[in-house]
């Protein structure tokens, strides 16, 4: 064993040991001396760094063959932040109906089909009555509609376009998130919504050749999903949803949790995301009172470009109302209109009339409930994402940084030469520096840098972080990470988003950063190795020798750190705890199980000291047959 190998094996046991540490009130600072940053600056930079990454990404090229290669480049990357990549076994559809109304013209099935293993979609199925085979047929996902797709404002369109002729099926949403296998509710509702195509190509009555989507809201969303991956549909009408993505999200508030696909913006835009679906035929209806206000005038010109260059400028369509946030019933009319023409070749506004409709009510379609008895949970829907999406078990631990930093990004070279340095004090034979280090352009992380006030030649140093934040480190083990620094390690305690000062706003950073595929797992390990950079060009520290510690939430990104960068020379994550698959869901790590769990990224780090403390000897068992071997 060589002689730096031996100090940092001695390090890791101290630092190990720190976690059972705790200081005495009279010894450590009051933890307000550690706040270095105001609410305001925190509201700045977290503005800029959403400027930054939610900069619009709509379409563009100058050749059509430029735009193909740039279609599929979206497509891939779109099934992919859904978690769809695998694609899900197209199980049978197991199709149970569980009730039906007759009504004057048309009647209404409740509908059950089989869209994962044990897993059923539900929806509402209006079809005309008498209809003859091939007729077209509209999917109509709905958005957060009180009562949902039983809500008067759907039913009125279900009604409508049953009498019309068509065959209309309107899904029922669902909220499901398992960030770590990549599901969020966008997942589960597309491939509903990919299914319910299946569910409507398989009856007798619908023309296969001609089906149609349009849904508003959060239904708008759906269908711009689709119009990105599905090419059976030939119309769509996205209401009041499409929009440059920065329109719906800032650092003061996020949309709508489900809106938020893990990694979508990293790529690309819901304006490019849609204009996939060219040059088939696409009506946008916006209005001046949400945010699709912009619209016209910001991704409806770019994605009309597209139209032209694909040689179909008359089948793309942008109108605007001076309304709010609805799917009215003009609104409604020309979506009748828009299928009416490109669906069946009529173009006349009489016949896209809506006339009256008269919805049941919530009582009367609740008779209609039935699930298939053998229907499970969401839960169904995770099991299959986790196993089908899991690296195989032929993978090696070499593997892992590369995957990691793929779904992480690689790490920024970004090390900042001169940070601000807020104050310095000595404090029995420690000096204490208060510092603010950049670790992007637009974002600086608080440290308390730890020094011996009295050393000779270059010392190793560890970077330390948690989730309770660095104050609250600081206090409570002031005497262990002292007697450390006094041993001749360097110690940095930093707040790393989204920790301690940066869990300013936490929730909204979190699911902004999971939209532009930077979770915060990515986020913490981004600045973890930020920070050892900073450390590694100082004078007083010995390059060689910067390790990572983390406490709480901090031990899963110290390790994600660590296994992305080799020049940590060691980690510690004391209390580390479960791992993502026994149910850990912090720091949320989007898509991670593509990589692998706590485990897969320790042995990632090898053959680099890794330390996990005590109390989970049966998960992290095969580390130490790892060192053995």
């Amino acid at each position: 064993m060589s002689p730096n190998s031996l100090l940092e094996q001695n390090m890791i046991a101290a630092l190990v040991s720190l976690n059972l540490m705790r200081a005495s009130a009279e010894a450590a600072p009051p933890p307000e001396q550690w706040t270095l940053l105001s609410e305001a600056e925190l509201q700045s930079m977290q503005q800029a760094y959403v400027d930054r990454m939610a900069a619009p990404k709509n379409p563009h090229a100058a050749t059509l063959a430029e735009w193909e290669a740039r279609r599929a480049i979206v497509r891939r990357h779109v099934l992919e932040s859904l978690g769809l990549v695998p694609e899900p076994e197209r199980v049978p559809l197991k199709v149970h109906v569980s009730g039906q109304l007759d009504r004057e013209g048309y009647v209404i099935k409740r509908v059950y089909w089989q869209t994962w293993p044990n897993y059923y979609a539900s929806g509402y199925l209006y079809v005309p009555e008498n209809g003859t085979s091939h007729l077209p047929a509209i999917l109509n996902p709905h958005g957060h509609w009180e009562n949902g797709a039983r809500n008067p404002v759907v039913q009125a369109r279900m009604i409508g376009l049953a009498r019309k002729g068509y065959v209309a099926l309107s899904i029922d949403s669902v909220h499901a998130y398992d960030y770590y296998a990549g599901v969020t509710p966008l997942t589960v509702m597309t491939w509903n919504n990919i299914r319910g195509i299946d569910l409507l190509c398989s009856l007798p009555e619908v023309d296969p050749e001609r089906i149609g989507c349009t849904g508003c809201s959060g239904g708008g969303q759906q269908t711009f999903y689709l119009m990105c991956l599905e090419d059976r549909l030939r119309a769509a009408v996205p209401v009041n949803l499409v929009s440059e993505a920065r329109r719906i999200i800032s650092a003061e508030m996020h949309h709508c949790p489900c809106n938020h696909v893990a990694g979508f913006m990293a790529e690309t835009d819901e304006t490019e995301a849609s204009a996939v679906f060219a040059p088939r035929p696409a009506l946008y209806i916006c209005v001046t009172q949400d945010w699709t206000k912009w619209f016209p005038q910001e991704g409806y010109p770019e994605i009309k470009a597209i139209y032209d260059l694909c040689g179909a400028p008359d089948k793309a369509n942008c109108i605007q109302h001076d309304w709010h946030h609805d799917y009215s019933q003009p609104m409604r009319e020309q979506a009748y209109g828009w299928f009416n023409r490109w669906l069946k070749g009529i173009d006349d506004p009489e016949q896209a009339k809506e006339g009256d409709v008269q919805p049941e009510s919530l009582e009367t379609l609740a008779t209609l409930d039935g699930p298939p008895p053998e229907a499970r949970g969401p839960e169904a829907i995770f099991q299959e994402r986790r196993a089908s999406r899991a690296p195989s078990p032929r993978l090696t631990a070499s593997a892992v940084p590369g995957r990691l930093r793929a779904l992480f990004g690689e790490p920024d070279e970004f090390c900042d030469p001169d940070p601000h340095v807020v104050g310095r004090e000595s404090l029995d034979g420690v000096l204490a520096v208060r510092v603010l280090v950049h670790t992007e352009p637009d974002i600086r992380v608080p440290v308390v840098l730890l020094l011996p006030e009295q050393r000779n030649g270059r010392l190793p140093a560890v970077v330390v972080a948690s989730s309770e934040g660095k104050a609250a480190v600081l206090s409570s083990r002031w005497d262990a990470l002292t007697g450390l620094v006094r041993g001749g390690t360097c110690v940095a305690v930093a707040d790393v988003r989204l920790f301690g000062e940066w869990s300013y706003r936490a929730e909204i950073q979190g699911l902004n950063g999971i939209f532009f595929g930077r979770p915060p797992a990515a986020l913490a390990a981004h600045d973890l190795l930020a920070v050892a950079a900073w450390l590694r060009g100082r004078p007083e520290i010995d390059p060689a020798q910067v390790g990572l510690l983390g406490f709480r939430d901090g031990g899963p990104a110290a390790l994600m750190a660590a296994a992305m960068d080799s020049r940590v020379s060691f980690v510690a994550a004391p209390d580390i705890g479960k791992t993502y698959a026994q149910g850990r869901t912090e720091p949320a790590a989007s898509h991670l199980v593509t990589v692998g769990d706590l485990p897969d990224i320790a042995a990632g780090c090898a053959p680099r000291p890794v330390a996990t403390g005590a109390g989970v000897a049966d998960v992290w068992q095969w580390l130490r047959q790892a060192a053995a071997e």
